[in-house]
């Protein structure tokens, strides 16, 4: 997920409800150059709305200039879609609310004395507390996103399952799956098969015996691992 690009969604774009929702979706999963390639059953579910409103969403998102949508371009053929809100002046133009209050507030200052127009400079009554300090300091070290999560391994068990690899896992996943496209289709269609048997759909260990072993009956690596 890039912050700087959530940011500029919440910020600037023009679109409200669901729209608004899938739009946050796809910042999200984007890279901060705005980047992600979500499948259309992923947007659906994390914006909770349906294929259908999805798909009209995109094209709209696209049409109006706030996505750009490059067809099967993405990992394992998914779309690639790119978050373009062009926020032209809207960068430096201070927001409408802010003019109109200072216009208030030099009307108002024209007709108060010189006195209520001095700054006032006294120190607040009530210090923060070591307690707040603290607090304010643990905000600020924000936890650091683990790389893994961007392998396209991970991304696939992420999407056919809704959940995250389990961090003592991921390693594991990505080095045993790599990057290859093929052998990154064939771990999805083994992540799916296993889950659509009603299997734990957190037992990383099972999926991957299977992997390794395509000979095998999944059934025997099931046992074997005692999933």
């Amino acid at each position: 997920m890039s912050i700087a690009v959530m940011t500029k969604v919440w910020k600037y774009s023009q679109q409200k409800q669901s729209a608004l929702l899938i739009l946050l979706a796809l910042a999200d999963f984007a890279n901060d150059d705005g980047w992600c390639w979500p499948s259309i059953d992923t947007l659906s579910n994390k914006a909770r709305c349906s294929r259908r409103t999805v798909q009209e969403t995109l094209r709209r998102l696209e049409k109006n200039g706030e996505i750009e949508v490059h067809l099967n371009q993405g990992r394992s053929g998914t779309n690639l879609y790119q978050v373009t809100i062009d926020v032209g002046d809207a960068e430096t133009a201070p927001p409408i609310s802010t003019i109109k209050r200072n216009t208030k507030n030099r009307k108002k200052g024209m007709q108060n004395s010189d006195a209520n127009l001095r700054p006032n400079h006294q120190e607040p009554l009530i210090k923060p507390s070591l307690k707040d300090s603290r607090s304010n300091d643990r905000g600020k070290s924000k936890k650091k996103r683990d790389p893994l999560l961007d392998h396209p391994a991970i991304i696939e068990y992420r999407d056919v399952t809704r959940l995250h690899v389990l961090i003592s896992w991921r390693k594991q996943v990505a080095e045993t799956v790599g990057e290859d496209p093929e052998e990154v289709k064939r771990w999805r269609a083994v992540v799916h098969d296993w889950i659509g048997r009603g299997w734990n759909k957190q037992n990383v260990k099972g999926m991957l015996e299977v992997f390794c072993n395509p000979d095998i009956k999944p059934e025997h690596a099931y046992r074997k691992v005692g999933a």
